[in-house]
């Protein structure tokens, strides 16, 4: 577990606020295990494990190896995520990469995704009004 300042977050409490500041995973910062925040979250190192945060963005040297939730995920240019992505907003530049499975509560941004990542993709619309995307066999 993550503790910032005098809060603590346990798994499945990443709470939004308003005005939280952001954390930053610098180039060389290594992080094994789960990361729960309530902030924006900046991951410019690796992260071995699963991350629950209000927004997540991966910089160009940015990794994550695990299952993603968040409101937004943001790749940039060159970052790698493996593993599972739950968000209302995914958005992919330049050569990031997703592999794994992606569920895009937003409908019609999940269709754009789609004919980016995979135009024959296996989808499947979910109860919630989302759409999620298989991973390539």
């Amino acid at each position: 577990m993550i503790k910032r300042r005098n809060e603590s977050f346990s798994p499945g409490s990443a709470v939004k606020s308003e005005g939280a500041r952001p954390s930053y995973f610098a180039p060389d910062l290594v992080v094994y295990g789960q990361v729960v925040s309530g902030s924006p979250l900046y991951v410019a190192g690796r992260v071995e494990g699963d991350v629950e945060c209000a927004v997540l963005t991966l910089t160009s040297a940015g990794v994550v190896d695990g299952v993603v939730r968040a409101s937004a995920v943001h790749l940039e240019s060159g970052a790698r995520l493996s593993g599972s992505v739950e968000a209302d907003i995914i958005g992919v530049k330049g050569d990031a990469s997703i592999s794994g499975r992606i569920i895009c509560r937003a409908k019609q941004q999940m269709e754009a995704v789609r004919d980016l990542v995979r135009p024959s993709g296996a989808t499947r619309e979910l109860s919630s009004g989302g759409v999620e995307l298989a991973p390539a066999e």
